[in-house]
């Protein structure tokens, strides 16, 4: 077996050489983790995104750091598993959570605790091909395994005794990521996705009300969490997100 494992989809491609980059990179420093980014591409057009995965906060880091060392930016990193090479004796053990989409988001923020030695490469090595029907596109029933994805995501930190730390970061980056997926899934499942969203929201009301610190939640997410909250069916939350905006307007006009 080798020291390094590396995963890619059958219909994508890398850049010629580009394992052998990614070898020789990490025996030169050493690393636990080797991050670089993609490029999209139209499958009909063959129309190019190559910013995809731009990391800009990641360029002046060195060598060799620690997520400790972009810890404000955590929640922006690219987590597709495929612009990571691994470790061996690190990820051998590690599991993705079975049957669910989305699954490279649990999986990496849970093998990037551990990594001691991280580097970043600012280039495009890898290809993702995107085409109608592919997991990227397709809005499907399936999507609503990301709500299960962060229950999993919140558990990691847990078990490693940092959500406190971060947990007003962690429900930004959650209730954007499971509302924008609302946006986009096909309306034949809107309605059971509601329903699992709100449910979801109005488990964590409790201790969002007990223990959060408000003042690092941005405006945005604090009205998409109580509209859906308040909703009592799909249709109703672009009204009450309205009428939310309306109040704080309001609210912060007769604070003036």
């Amino acid at each position: 077996a080798g020291e390094y494992i590396y995963f890619i989809d059958s219909d994508d491609y890398i850049n010629p050489n580009a394992l052998e980059t990614m070898v020789n990179l990490c025996e030169r420093h050493d690393l636990d983790l080797l991050i670089f980014k993609l490029v999209n591409f139209d499958d009909k057009t063959g129309e190019e995104n190559p910013h995809y995965s731009d990391m800009p906060f990641l360029l002046d880091l060195g060598d060799a750091f620690t997520y400790r060392d972009f810890d404000d930016y955590l929640f922006k990193v690219d987590v597709t598993v495929s612009t990571k090479f691994f470790k061996r004796q690190l990820i051998i053990n590690r599991r993705f959570p079975e049957g669910l989409i989305f699954e490279d988001n649990a999986f990496i923020f849970d093998y990037i605790f551990d990594a001691r030695r991280i580097f970043f490469l600012d280039e495009c090595l890898y290809h993702r091909r995107v085409r109608e029907g592919s997991i990227i596109t397709l809005a499907s029933k399936n999507h609503c395994d990301l709500i299960e994805i962060y229950r999993i995501i919140e558990d990691k930190f847990k078990s490693r005794g940092i959500y406190e730390e971060y947990r007003e970061r962690l429900f930004m980056r959650k209730i954007d990521s499971i509302y924008y997926r609302f946006t986009t899934i096909d309306s034949k499942f809107k309605a059971e996705y509601f329903d699992l969203m709100k449910r979801d929201f109005e488990n964590q009301k409790k201790e969002f009300d007990r223990d959060f610190n408000l003042d690092k939640i941005d405006q945005r997410i604090m009205t998409i969490f109580n509209a859906v909250i308040q909703s009592d069916n799909p249709s109703q939350i672009k009204a009450n997100m309205k009428a939310k905006k309306t109040d704080s307007k309001i609210a912060k006009m007769l604070r003036i």
